[in-house]
């Protein structure tokens, strides 16, 4: 695929993808940036293919720089969706990594910075995710944007991270020393509530107004054991941000106690409200959102970063393209994205990162 590049004033940026089924093809994005500009300062790295140590040096011996990357079941990339691998470079920035099942060695690494953005991709195996983005924030503060993902494969279980240091199934991060602007939407909105969350732990809620999660839930969106499934993918649980949106939890699965299980801890001392959707109103949020942080970076942006949920994808089936296509045509500088199983950001109004589900996020970042 053709190479995307911005320069600016001290700020060069490359982006490309190769569609491909081996771990070669990492190679090949690999030599094609270089070709392209070979003094880079960072790189950010998505596979859908296999990869192991020995990959991970030959990148390393091209690219000569810190890197992240991770596994993904897609990679966004000029308004489509690529099945290889697929990177963004930038030369001109300082960067550092750092990989760990601890969030505090994280944190007291990437604290040589005072000031900057923050990009990191967990497992989807990862336990009390939003404790975590805690943890990072007490060592890095408001001073920090945040922004990425957990990854992976969700009904295999298999979830890939790695940096110039090598793959670890936990939690790769990446402190750069520009602040990048973040902006998000999903195009849900409120169908029920606020339900008062009487009873949960975790990442389950067990009763809603003093009755059965389940029961409520069933009793709103006309729901059985038969199309949970298909009930979970439309209506989500939405619990209101302090920058007033809506962040979504989706529901995974149920239990004979009538609790009900989510993708992400529930947020504490909440209310809960029921959201639905409509396809095009979907599509729209993702255009917002990408139009939304070009604009906050405004004329010196000079490079993007998109993370959209699968159960997007999952939703929206064939107008799934639309959405790649509007947020294409959105976004006027290169960028990367990938398919995430649930997004992790900061705002310039909420300056802690936070965890959602079925949302587009886009972080803007340049000179």
């Amino acid at each position: 695929m053709e190479l995307k590049t911005c320069k600016g004033v001290c700020m060069k940026v490359c982006t490309t993808a190769v569609n491909g089924r081996k771990s070669e093809t990492l190679i090949k994005v690999a030599e094609k940036i270089v070709s392209e500009y070979n003094n880079l300062d960072f790189s950010v790295i998505y596979t859908t293919v296999p990869v192991n140590e020995k990959t991970i040096k030959e990148i390393k011996n091209i690219l000569n720089c810190p890197f992240i990357g991770c596994y993904t079941e897609g990679i966004i990339y000029d308004g489509k969706l690529v099945n290889g691998a697929g990177a963004m470079a930038i030369s001109g920035i300082k960067a550092i990594t750092e990989m760990s099942r601890s969030p505090s060695t994280i944190g007291k690494r990437l604290s040589i910075f005072s000031k900057g953005s923050i990009i990191t991709f967990m497992s989807l195996l990862t336990e009390n995710i939003s404790s975590t983005l805690r943890v990072l924030y007490n060592y890095l503060s408001y001073n920090f944007s945040y922004f990425g993902a957990c990854t992976g494969n969700f009904y295999e279980r298999k979830s890939i991270q790695f940096t110039e240091k090598g793959i670890e199934n936990a939690i790769c991060s990446a402190g750069i020393n520009t602040k990048m602007c973040v902006a998000f939407d999903h195009g849900w909105k409120v169908m029920k509530g606020p339900f008062m969350i009487s009873k949960y732990f975790g990442n389950r809620i067990y009763e809603l107004d003093d009755k059965k999660a389940m029961d409520v839930y069933c009793s709103v969106v006309e729901c059985c054991k038969n199309n949970f499934d298909e009930c979970r993918k439309k209506y989500p649980f939405g619990f209101l941000c302090a920058c007033g949106k809506y962040k979504l939890r989706s529901p995974l699965e149920y239990y004979r106690d009538g609790s009900i299980k989510f993708l992400g801890e529930i947020p504490r001392g909440s209310v809960t409200f029921i959201m639905k959707c409509e396809e095009e109103e979907i599509v729209d949020a993702a255009e917002r959102a990408a139009r939304s942080a070009i604009h906050s970076y405004g004329e010196k942006a000079r490079f993007a970063m998109v993370v959209d949920c699968i159960a997007r994808k999952q939703l929206l089936k064939k107008k799934f393209n639309d959405e790649l296509k509007r947020i294409n045509e959105a976004i006027d500088v290169p960028y990367i994205g990938m398919l995430s199983i649930g997004e992790i950001f900061s705002t310039s109004r909420v300056y802690v990162p936070s965890f959602h589900n079925k949302t587009v996020a886009v972080a803007v970042g340049g000179d």
